[in-house]
């Protein structure tokens, strides 16, 4: 996720997904984030099914999260969750990630084959050593979400 903090009338410079502002723009918008022009593994990713493959080795994740106060901010360009303390935990491969905040995009980041979806959920962790995980949910238009059913 790219925060951008100079520029424009709310305090910070907006970004896109195409054109002037486009993800090949990103590094020259700010130069906190000049980084953005030297990545090669970064948001937006189209993922592409024929050229994924299952990992036998790779674990599920395991979660536990508990119910804890939190910030509802709107900054402008998205939505986010931000917890006064972790609610909890991920375990991704015998590593702990602690969910520092949940990030709505609309619409969303990623797309899949190239389909764009409505809106993206983007539960952040963090690692004590600073390393970050992030899980990403599509959305589509249809029934009511079981997982945000439970977010109070």
């Amino acid at each position: 996720m790219l925060v951008f903090s100079d520029d424009d009338s709310k305090g910070f410079v907006r970004y896109g997904y195409s054109g002037v502002n486009g993800p090949d723009k990103w590094g020259s918008l700010s130069s906190d984030f000049s980084l953005c022009s030297q990545g090669k593994k970064q948001s937006p990713i189209n993922i592409a099914k024929n050229i994924t493959s299952n990992d036998p080795d790779l674990k599920p994740a395991d979660r536990n999260y508990n119910k804890t106060r939190a910030t509802i901010i709107n900054n402008g360009l998205n939505i986010e969750l931000v917890y006064e303390k972790g609610p909890g935990i991920m375990a991704v491969d015998g590593k702990n990630y602690t969910l520092e905040k949940m990030v709505w995009h609309l619409p969303a980041e990623h797309t899949l084959d190239g389909e764009s979806f409505p809106m993206e959920l983007q539960l952040i962790h963090k690692s004590a050593d600073n390393n970050i995980t992030v899980v990403a949910i599509l959305y589509q238009y249809g029934s009511n979400d079981a997982f945000l059913l439970q977010v109070d």
